[in-house]
């Protein structure tokens, strides 16, 4: 895990204790982690549709 990784993750308890979800958050970025890393793998060439997807 990189330090932006885990400055993420800390970020995301943080949100999560404000919003009163103890998982939303976190499960959020983790969501979006794991995807950046499915792209950088497969060699995602950086466009993005209108949903941002």
């Amino acid at each position: 895990m990189t330090a932006l990784e885990a400055t993420a993750l800390l970020l995301a308890e943080h949100i999560n204790r404000i919003a009163g979800d103890r998982d939303y958050a976190t499960r959020m970025i983790g969501e979006t982690l794991s995807r950046a890393d499915r792209e950088a793998r497969s060699g995602f060439g950086g466009e993005w549709d209108e949903a941002g997807e």
